[in-house]
């Protein structure tokens, strides 16, 4: 989820990020895993903020 930085601290967001939760929780998930880079400390604390914690879930990509 991106936000577009002239749009950001308004809530839009967080709005959206409830939305998607609840829409996930209606559709019988039990879990969200999300991904951000460890280096993107603002979408950490964002997330932070709504409740997501690290977990010991380490992601792998390939170039």
């Amino acid at each position: 989820m991106i936000v577009r930085p002239e749009k950001r601290n308004q809530g839009a967001g967080s709005a959206l990020l409830r939305e998607a939760i609840k829409f996930a929780q209606a559709k019988g998930c039990l879990r969200i895993t999300l991904l951000a880079d460890r280096t993107n400390t603002s979408a950490v604390r964002f997330y932070q903020r709504h409740g997501f914690t690290l977990s010991e879930l380490r992601g792998r990509r390939s170039k």
